[in-house]
C-alpha cells in the first residue's frame, strides 16, 4: 500500500469517526433532554390549568350563593312563589328580581343567564333568558339536588343554549332555614375556554383542550373550529386518559400529526385535559444539530481527499532533501538539516542523517548553549527581584510564579488576603491555594500561557491559611525572555468575597420586591372583586329604603338615606375604579400589531354620549399601527379624552390626538382647551385616587391607570399645562413593542 493511500486512510479514521460518535452522543443527549424538559413543561400546564378551572367553577359558585343570601331576593321570590301569574303584585316582584339581582349579575359577566325554580314543583318563576319562563324543570339534577346544597353540574350539551353548558344551583332558604327556591345559572364557558386555550408563549404549536367521557371535544382545539361536542377523538392519549390514568406519549393528535402529549383525567369533573406540541417543533434544535454534524463530516472528508492528492504529489520531498544535504555536508555547512516525520524508511534515512550531523556539531554546540543558560538564569533572577520590590506594598495580591506553580515572589497584600508569609508562600505551590475542585482549571489556565496564549482578567476562588474560600479577580501578566519565550508568570489578585456576596443579596432582594409586587397587584384585585359583593348588598337595601320610606319621614331622614345611597354609590365607583387599575398587570393580552384609528374610533364610539352632551369637537391627525394591547389601548385614549371633555373650560371642549414618530419611538399627544393644570401638580396627577378639582366627578384614578397602560408597553407618559390655557398629555411606546406581563 502506497504512503499517501496509508494518510488518507488514517486521517479518515482519526477525524470523521470521532466526530460521528461526539455527534451521536450529542444527538442522543439532546433528544432525551429536550424529551424530559418538554414532558416535565406538557404536565405542569395540565396539573396548573386543573387548579385554574377549580378555583374558577368555586368563585361561580360562591358568586350564586352569596346572590341567594340577599334578603330582597329570599322577601320576593317567597312572594312570587305564592302569587298567581294574573295578580297585578305578581309582575312587580317579577320586575324587582330581574332588574335588581339577576340581570345585573349576568351583565357583571360569568353566567349566560340565571333563572329561579320554584322548591315545590321545579317551575321557572323567573328568568334573564323570558322565552324559558313557566317551564318544569323538576327533574333536573341541578334542581333535584339544587334544593339542599350547592350543586354544580359538569359539562353536558344544552337543547336550551344550543351549546355546551355548565349549569350550577343553589337553594334560597327562608328565616327557617326551609328551601322554598333554586337559583340556578348557566355558566359562560368563554372563561373555562381562555384558562385551556391561553398559550405559555414556549411553543407556537402547544395546545390545551378537555374532552368529556365520551371522547368528544369540550374545548375547541387551537388549530380546529366547530368541534365543541360535535367531533371525537380517538388518539392515543385520549384513550388512555378515558382510562382514567394520568401519563404522557408519542403519538399522533386529531389531525395526524405526531406530537408529545401529557393527559390527566379529572373525576370530579369526569373531563380529560390533554396538552400537546408537535414533535417537529419540540425536536427542531436537535435536528439542526444533526444535519449540522453531518455537513462537517462531508466537508472533513473532502479535506482529508484534497490532503490525500497533496501527499501523493509531494512524496519525494524527503528525497530531495537528502541529496541536498550531501552537497551542504561536502561543503562544511553542519547547520541543514533534512527536517522530516515521516516513519517509512526514508523517513528513517533522513533522521539518520540528521543524527550524523548533530553528533559532527554536539561537543561546540553543548558548551556555548551551557554558558547561554547560566547568563539567561541568571538575568531573569535579578528581573523577578526588581518586580518584588516594585509591587511589595501593594493592598493587592501580587504574585509570581514559574510555570511548574513554584512561588518566586509574595507581597505584604498576599500575606494579608491568604494569611501565609512570604518565607512560608516561597516554599508552596499554586495548588496550595486553589480549592480542589479548581485545581485542573488552574493548571489549565497556566498551560494556555505557557502555549503563548493570551488571557484577560477573570474571576477565580482561592482558599486562605484559616480555609476559608476567596472570590478574587486575577489580572494575569506573562513574564518572557529577550527571545519573547514565556518563563514565569505574575498575578494581581483582588478579593471581591464580599463584593459577590453583596450582589447575591442584591439579585435575592430583586426576586423579593418582584414577588412582592405581584402579591400587591393581586391582593388589590382580590380586594377590590370581593367588596363588591357586601357593598351591592348595602347599595340595594339603601336603595330600597330610599324607594320605599322617601317622603314618608322627616327631611332629616330623607337626606340621611340619600347621603348613604351617595356614599355606597361612591365607593362602588372607587371599588371598580380600583379593579380596573389592577387589573392593568393581570388581564392584560399580549402584544399585537394595533391599529390606532379603530383604536380612536372605538374610544371616541364609547364617549359618543358625553361628547354630545357636551358639544365637544374630537379630531385626530394620520395615527400608525403599533404593538400593544389592543383594549387597554382603547382604555388609555377614552381615559385621556374623557378627561378633556370633563376638566372644560367657558369654550366648548376641543380635542385633538397626533402621533409622530421619534427615533424608536411613537411619540403621542392628547390637546385640549379645558381648565389646565399648575405645573406643581403635574406629577401628582398620575398618583391613584389624587384629585386636584373636587368639583368634577370621579374618583382620581383615570391617569393612574393611563400611566399603568403606558408602563406596561414599556412607554413613558408626561404632561404639559398652563392653568387656564389648556393641557397636553403626551405618551411614548416603543415601535417594536415593550414589556408583556
Amino acid at each position: 500500500m502506497k504512503l499517501a493511500t496509508k494518510l488518507m486512510i488514517f486521517f479518515l479514521l482519526v477525524s470523521v469517526i470521532p466526530l460521528a460518535i461526539v455527534g451521536y452522543l450529542a444527538y442522543d443527549n439532546g433528544r432525551q433532554t429536550i424529551e424530559r424538559d418538554t414532558l416535565n413543561h406538557l404536565i405542569s400546564t395540565n396539573i396548573l390549568k386543573e387548579g385554574m378551572l377549580n378555583v374558577w367553577v368555586h368563585d361561580n359558585g360562591q358568586r350564586l350563593e352569596q346572590l341567594a343570601m340577599r334578603p330582597s331576593l329570599i322577601e320576593y321570590t317567597a312572594v312570587l312563589a305564592l302569587l298567581d301569574q294574573a295578580d297585578p303584585e305578581y309582575h312587580t316582584v317579577h320586575r324587582s328580581i330581574l332588574e335588581e339581582d339577576l340581570t345585573p349579575n349576568v351583565e357583571e359577566g360569568g353566567f349566560l343567564a340565571l333563572f329561579i325554580l320554584r322548591g315545590s314543583d321545579g317551575l321557572m318563576l323567573v328568568s334573564t333568558d323570558e322565552k324559558q319562563e313557566r317551564n318544569y324543570r323538576e327533574s333536573r339534577p341541578y334542581f333535584v339536588e339544587g334544593k339542599s346544597c350547592t350543586y354544580i353540574q359538569n359539562v353536558y350539551y344544552s337543547p336550551t343554549l344550543g351549546k355546551s353548558a355548565i349549569t350550577i344551583s343553589t337553594p334560597i332558604k327562608d328565616e327557617e332555614d326551609n328551601p322554598i327556591a333554586v337559583l340556578a345559572g348557566h355558566v359562560d364557558l368563554i372563561g373555562m375556554s381562555e384558562i385551556i386555550m391561553q398559550a405559555s408563549g414556549l411553543s407556537q404549536t402547544e395546545q390545551t383542550y378537555l374532552v368529556n367521557k365520551f371522547g368528544f371535544f369540550v374545548t375547541e382545539p387551537w388549530f380546529s373550529d366547530g368541534y365543541d361536542l360535535e367531533k371525537a377523538l380517538h388518539t392515543d392519549g385520549v384513550e388512555a386518559c378515558l382510562e382514567h390514568n394520568d401519563g404522557f406519549g408519542f403519538y399522533d393528535d386529531y389531525r395526524g400529526v405526531p406530537v408529545i402529549g401529557a393527559y390527566r383525567w379529572m373525576p370530579e369533573w369526569e373531563l380529560g385535559i390533554l396538552t400537546e406540541v408537535e414533535q417537529a417543533e419540540a425536536f427542531a434544535p436537535i435536528i439542526t444539530l444533526r444535519n449540522t454534524v453531518f455537513g462537517i463530516g462531508v466537508a472533513i472528508a473532502l479535506i482529508v481527499a484534497l490532503l490525500g492528492v497533496f501527499f501523493n504529489r509531494t512524496l519525494t520531498w524527503p528525497l530531495r532533501r537528502l541529496v541536498k544535504g550531501t552537497e551542504e555536508i561536502s561543503r562544511g555547512n553542519l547547520e541543514y538539516r533534512a527536517s522530516t516525520t515521516a516513519k517509512d524508511e526514508i523517513g528513517q534515512l533522513s533522521r539518520a542523517f540528521d543524527q550524523m550531523v548533530e553528533d559532527l556539531k554536539a561537543v561546540t554546540v553543548s558548551r556555548d548553549e551551557l554558558v547561554e543558560e547560566v547568563a539567561e538564569h541568571k538575568r531573569v533572577e535579578g528581573d523577578l527581584r526588581r518586580m518584588a520590590v516594585v509591587v511589595k506594598d501593594s493592598n493587592d495580591a501580587v504574585t509570581v510564579r514559574d510555570f511548574e506553580g513554584r512561588f518566586l515572589a509574595w507581597n505584604r497584600g498576599a500575606e494579608c488576603i491568604y494569611g501565609w508569609s512570604e518565607a512560608e508562600a516561597l516554599a508552596m505551590n499554586i495548588v496550595d491555594i486553589v480549592p480542589k475542585e479548581k485545581r485542573d482549571e488552574e493548571l489549565a489556565l497556566m498551560r494556555q500561557l505557557q502555549r503563548g496564549e493570551l488571557l484577560e482578567s477573570f474571576e477565580m476562588q482561592r482558599v486562605t491559611k484559616d480555609r476559608r474560600t476567596l472570590d478574587v479577580w486575577i489580572t494575569v501578566t506573562k513574564l518572557s525572555d529577550d527571545a519573547g519565550l514565556p518563563i514565569a508568570i505574575a498575578t494581581t489578585e483582588r478579593d471581591i468575597t464580599e463584593r459577590k456576596r453583596a450582589e447575591e443579596e442584591l439579585k435575592q432582594i430583586m426576586a423579593e420586591l418582584k414577588r412582592s409586587n405581584a402579591e400587591l397587584e393581586l391582593f388589590a384585585y382580590v380586594a377590590s372583586h370581593d367588596l363588591q359583593e357586601p357593598l351591592r348588598m348595602v347599595s340595594s337595601y339603601t336603595q330600597l329604603l330610599e324607594r320605599r320610606y322617601k317622603d314618608r319621614l322627616d327631611a332629616d331622614a330623607d337626606e340621611f338615606i340619600s347621603y348613604a345611597v351617595g356614599g355606597a354609590k361612591r365607593m362602588q365607583d372607587l371599588l371598580n375604579d380600583l379593579l380596573a387599575y389592577s387589573r392593568v398587570g393581570t388581564r392584560g393580552k399580549p402584544l399585537e400589531p394595533t391599529d390606532c384609528a379603530a383604536v380612536f374610533d372605538a374610544a371616541v364610539a364609547n364617549l359618543k354620549v358625553a361628547i354630545r352632551n357636551s358639544g365637544a369637537e374630537v379630531t385626530h391627525d394620520a395615527l400608525p399601527v403599533v404593538m400593544a394591547d389592543e383594549g387597554q389601548l382603547v382604555q388609555l385614549f377614552q381615559n385621556l379624552i374623557d378627561n378633556a371633555i370633563k376638566f372644560r373650560g367657558e369654550e366648548l371642549p376641543r380635542v385633538h390626538v397626533s402621533a409622530e414618530q421619534r427615533g424608536n419611538e411613537w411619540v403621542f399627544s392628547v390637546r385640549d382647551n379645558g381648565v389646565g393644570i399648575e405645573p406643581q401638580y403635574f406629577e401628582r396627577v398620575f398618583i391613584i385616587f389624587q384629585r386636584l378639582h373636587s368639583g368634577y366627578p370621579g374618583t382620581g384614578t383615570g391617569l393612574s391607570i393611563c400611566k399603568r397602560i403606558v408602563e406596561r408597553h414599556g412607554g413613558r407618559i408626561w404632561l404639559e399645562s398652563q392653568a387656564g390655557k389648556g393641557s397636553t398629555v403626551w405618551f411614548a411606546i416603543p415601535v417594536k413593542g415593550g414589556k408583556q406581563s
